[in-house]
């Protein structure tokens, strides 16, 4: 909440925040009384910046000077931005660590499939040679 209050408070009134905040605050409230916990209930709703900027489109004051420097900062502070992996909650983590391990299977099965083809590609002829060779063998030994 702190996070979307502050990022409110840069680009609107408070008397325009306030609404908005409560809306927020009473929606995390329930959600916890129906069982969540308040960091669940947070990290479903999303980046707050993000929130507050879609508040921000749509309030009609904010057109103008002050929406253009909200845009001008947020760019600013998400190029400053360092990726940490604690950003994600256990799903996400979950669900990356799914597709690493899909993606290493892939690769894994590639160079296995590429082994094996090189392996057969090499393997039959050497069959056909060898086998050529028996029946030529035989043929001489009866002569």
């Amino acid at each position: 909440m702190n996070g979307l209050e502050e990022a409110l408070l840069e680009n609107m009134s408070p008397a325009s925040a306030r609404p908005h905040l409560e809306y927020y605050s009473d929606y995390i409230d329930s959600q916890v009384r129906q069982g969540k916990s308040e960091e669940e209930v947070v990290e479903s709703l999303g980046n707050p910046r993000l929130i507050a900027k879609s508040l921000i489109d749509v309030n009609s004051e904010n057109y103008g000077q002050n929406n253009s420097e909200f845009f001008e900062k947020e760019e600013q502070r998400l190029k400053n931005d360092k990726f940490d992996l604690h950003q994600f909650t256990g799903t996400m983590k979950a669900i990356i660590s799914v597709l690493i391990a899909l993606i290493l299977v892939v690769v894994l099965f590639s160079l296995v499939a590429r082994t094996v083809w090189v392996i057969f590609k090499i393997a039959v002829p050497l069959l056909l040679i060898a086998a050529v060779a028996v029946m030529v063998w035989r043929f001489i030994e009866k002569k």
